[in-house]
Order: C-alpha cells, then structure tokens, then sequence
C-alpha cells in the first residue's frame, strides 16, 4: 500500500507538535531536578539537624556521665569546658564565676583559654554591681552578649575578662547556674567569631549549667565533709599526741618524784646521821672535844639548812609560786658587790677573785634579788672545786647570738674541770661530779639545777665550758633591758 505524502502545512503542524511535546518534556525533567535539588537541600539540613542532635546527647550523655562519676570540682569544670564550650559551642573560653549571696560577692572558680588553665586568683573577688555576670544573677535568665560592645568594655570587664595574649573574644554566652531555686553562679562561655551562638543554644547550655550547678554543690559538700573529716583526723591525731606526751610526761614525774625522794632521803641520812652521833659524843664522849663537836652540829645543821632552803625554792619554782619583779639592773654593780663580799672568804682560802667589767654596759632585765642568788651559787661553786693558788674571775660583756646582742655575766674558776660526758647532765637534779665525790665536797647537788631555772624564768640562759685540768666557764645569757 502507497502512502499518501503528507503536505507541507501538515507536516509543519506535526513538527510543532512534536517541539511542544519535547518542550514539555524539559520543562517536567526541569521541575523534577528543581525538586530533587530542593529535597536534596532539606535532607541535607536534617542530616545537620540530626548530627547537631547527636553531638548534643553524646555531650549530654558525657557531661552525665562525668558528673555522676566524679566528686572532683576541678574535672567536673574541666569536663564542662571540653564538653560544653568547645565539642558543643566550638568556644575557646570558659568563665565559671562562683556568687556568695550573702556577701553579693562573685569570686572565680575556674578559668581556662585555648586549654590554658588560669589561676582563679588572678581574677579578684568583684562587688555584684553592672554587667551581663551580675544581670544574669539578678535575672536568672541567660543571655548572649557582644563583646565588642561598648556596654561590656566599660561595665563588665572585671567580670570577664580571662588573663592572656592574642586575640579576644567577639561573643559570649552567660548561663546561671541554678540549684534549689538558687543562682550559685555563672557559666560564661566565649568565642573568637562575632554572633556565633544562636538562641537554640541558649536553652540547652542552661540545662547544663544548672545540672553542673548540682554536681558543683555535690562536689563542695563532698569536700567539706572531707576537710571536717580530715581536721577531725588531725585533732584526734593531735589530742593522741598530747594525751602520749601527758602520759609520758606523767611516767616521767613518777620517775622524777621517785628519784627526788631517794636522793632526798639520801641528803638527809647523812646529816641526820651526824647530828645524832655528835649528840651522843657530847654526852659520852671525851669532855675536851665538845668543841669540835659542836662546830661539827653546827656544820651539819647549815648542810640541813641549806637543802631545805634549795628543796623549797625548787618546790616553788615548779609551781609557778616564786615571784619574779623585773627592772632594769646594773649587773656591774651587783657584780662588783658580789666580789667585794666574797674577798675575805677567798683570800681566807689562798684565792684570787678579778673582776673584768665591761664599761658602758646596759642594764638587764631581771629580778635583782635572784640574779643574785644566781651570781652566789655559781660563784661559791668556783671557790669550791678551785684549790689554793687559784683564780676566779667575774666578768660582764655584750655578746652577739642568734641575730640578737645578750647581755653576759661569766665566772670563771682554773679549777679541775669537769669531764664531757657530765657536761650535759651538769644542771640536773642532784647531779654530783665526779669532782665533788672525789673530793667529798658537801652538797644538794641542787645549786646548778636553780640557777638554771631562775636564768629561764627571766627570759635568759646558763651554758657551761670545760676540759678537764682547764677549769671550767659557767655564762648567764640575759635579755638587755632596751
């Protein structure tokens, strides 16, 4: 069959027809793209919704995390700042600004800038007064702030401001943190780009504020309960310590008490012993003799005499009765009337006594009635144990000790000396030398052990030298009166 030929006018329709239906064929394939890139675009937007999403419950699943695990205040701020501030807010800075509401004061707890912790005492205690900190206080609404304005330069500098160098932050973020209805203070967060938080983040950084807000209080009540239980450890440790050393202290008295009453009765016996032998002798013995007995009475009786007046001034000494009067002294001049008074005695027994004072010396603070007592003790030891021929010398100086200048009087004898291993037991109680038993030399051993007290009683000290067959050097160590 032949087809008929279409005429020219015809096929130009058909052409037509044909390019509208191509046409129309582009136009659809043309929305559908428009659509495709259009629902391209919102899958897009939810794929960033969705991953903002999941990085704000994996921060909020880390901050929980974190908060239940630890009672550490300082990795408790360190967690908000790395899981808040920089995975959720991409901020470099983080503020903790801590509010006493009794004191309207804000104090800083914590500080760190590009993951450098500052010192909270860098930031000084600040008055509540103008400033995003104090309005967020005051309103307990939080807030986002410009940096860069001109409100928060001359406002609120002291509030937030972190120490460093480079640049500074254009934006920030002032959360309160709320426990029990209560602002404790105020998360500050803050970022080198200009407006890069949005009002979304405002609402969840306030949710995990006032959750840091409770782990915060947590954490403080925790360490107080750990600093109460600590100085309770201490105070018990310390009460042990104090109860040891009373009890030790006691053994020792005992020990003391005990030691008193065998060399007292000791003291005594022999005396006692002689006052009743020569008693007899003076009705038995020989008629001619009666005078050495009697001044043989009367020697025991001044040894009698001399160990209770020593007995009675140590019993005083040991309980804070003795009365000590301080004044300015001038030890030359008590010096000088020691010496003039024990001339006679010394001459008596073959001694020389020289005085070497020191001129211009100041007065000493002491009670002068004891210091004498002091200077007659040491002095009558030295003529002692000093045999004929030799020389007691007294004299006064300033000497410098310890950063301090100390005032001295010294007594020196050329006596036997006194071996090293008594040195350090020469002023205690009833301590007798190998010196005085050798030579039999009547005494409390007491003398030494007063001096020692009544010296400390007036803020000063004795010390001794010696060698033995060098003599020996006893120096009193007093305070200067100015």
């Amino acid at each position: 069959m032949t087809e008929t030929p279409l005429d020219p006018l015809d096929r130009g329709e058909v052409l037509d027809q044909m390019n509208l239906a191509t046409l129309r064929d582009v136009q659809e394939v043309s929305m559908d793209a428009s659509h495709l890139a259009v629902a391209l675009a919102q899958v897009q937007q939810l794929n960033a919704q969705l991953e903002q999403r999941n990085r704000q419950l994996t921060a909020l699943h880390e901050i929980g995390r974190t908060f239940s695990a630890t009672l550490d205040l300082r990795e408790i701020y360190r967690a908000m700042f790395r899981e808040i501030a920089q995975k959720l807010l991409g901020a470099s800075h983080l503020l903790i600004a801590l509010f006493d509401a009794e004191t309207e004061t804000l104090t800083c707890g914590f500080a760190i800038g590009d993951n450098e912790e500052f010192d909270p005492s860098q930031f000084p205690p600040l008055k509540i007064g103008a400033g995003p900190v104090s309005d967020t206080i005051r309103t307990q609404q939080p807030r986002m702030v410009d940096l860069e304005t001109e409100y928060f330069s001359q406002n609120a500098k002291g509030h937030a401001e972190l120490i460093g160098q480079g640049p500074s932050p254009k934006s920030a973020l002032y959360v309160p943190m709320i426990s029990n209805d209560a602002v404790i203070g105020v998360m500050q967060v803050q970022h080198y780009a200009a407006a890069a938080f949005q009002a979304t983040d405002l609402t969840l950084v306030s949710i995990l504020a006032n959750q840091a807000a409770i782990a915060c209080e947590n954490a403080q009540l925790y360490a107080t309960v750990q600093q109460h239980a600590q100085q309770l450890e201490q105070r018990v440790a310390e009460r042990t310590l104090e109860l040891a050393a009373a009890n030790q202290r006691l053994t020792e008295l005992d020990r003391l008490k005990d030691q008193f009453v065998s060399s007292v009765s000791h003291e005594l016996r022999t005396p006692l012993a002689n006052v009743k032998l020569y008693l007899q002798l003076l009705t038995r013995g020989r008629p001619d003799k009666h005078d050495d007995y009697m001044q043989t009475l009367h020697r025991e009786t001044r040894r009698l005499e001399k160990l209770i007046d020593d007995l009675l001034d140590l019993s005083h000494l040991d309980l804070d009765a003795a009365a000590f009067y301080l004044e300015p002294t001038d030890v030359n001049y008590l010096t000088t009337e020691l010496a003039q008074d024990r001339i006679a005695l010394a001459t008596d027994r073959g001694l020389i006594i020289d005085c070497q004072l020191t001129s211009d010396l100041p007065p000493a603070l002491i009670d002068p009635q004891r210091f004498t007592q002091v200077m007659s003790n040491l002095t009558t030891n030295a003529m002692t144990y000093t045999p004929a021929g030799g020389l007691i010398t007294l004299s006064t100086a300033v000497r410098p000790q310890a950063g301090s200048d100390w005032l001295t009087f010294t007594v020196r004898d050329t006596g036997p000396g006194i071996p090293e291993r008594e040195l350090p037991h020469i002023f205690e109680r009833f301590f007798r030398g190998l010196a005085s038993r050798k030579s039999n030399t009547p005494g409390t051993g007491l003398g030494l052990a007063i001096c020692k007290e009544i010296v400390e009683r007036m803020d000063g000290y004795i010390t001794v030298e010696s060698q033995l067959g060098q003599g020996a050097i006893f120096t009193v160590w007093l305070r200067p009166a100015c």
